[in-house]
């Protein structure tokens, strides 16, 4: 995995690429690593890897299978994202419903990307992840 930094000097964007599957993860991993701008700091196959990792890192960004956070999927997402407030959330799904964006951005994440979708569209939705303020993670009710 690269070691990029969220420095001034460095304009690398450090990722976190949290995916169930190990063999998707690797191929991310390769995929975004080589691309200027960017380096992956970690990977995470379930919500408590991704957790810790978020926690430890603290990077700009975190592309998520939602598959990872389990029962309950989405509603998960606010309490991940608090770990480590200044981390953007670009999920990586198969399902191309528009309601599933409406419901990503409800519960924290800046967008969606599709798995079936180019590398070229992989970078452009990273770099648009990073392009704006973050969405705030809405409260729950623990």
């Amino acid at each position: 995995m690269g070691r990029g930094t969220d420095t001034v000097g460095d304009a690398r964007l450090s990722v976190i690429v949290a995916e169930p599957h190990e063999l998707v993860r690797n191929a991310l991993t390769g995929l975004i690593d080589v691309e200027p701008g960017f380096s992956v700091v970690a990977q995470a196959p379930d919500l408590a890897g991704a957790e810790t990792e978020l926690g430890r890192r603290r990077p700009s960004l975190i592309l998520l299978e939602p598959a990872i956070l389990g029962h309950g999927g989405l509603v998960h997402l606010p309490g991940l994202l608090r770990l480590s407030p200044q981390t953007r959330a670009l999920l990586l799904t198969d399902d191309p419903s528009p309601a599933l964006e409406r419901h990503a951005h409800g519960w924290g994440a800046v967008g969606t990307i599709l798995k079936h979708a180019t590398p070229d569209d992989l970078f452009l939705a990273l770099r648009r992840a990073m392009g704006g303020p973050p969405t705030p993670a809405p409260a729950t009710g623990t």
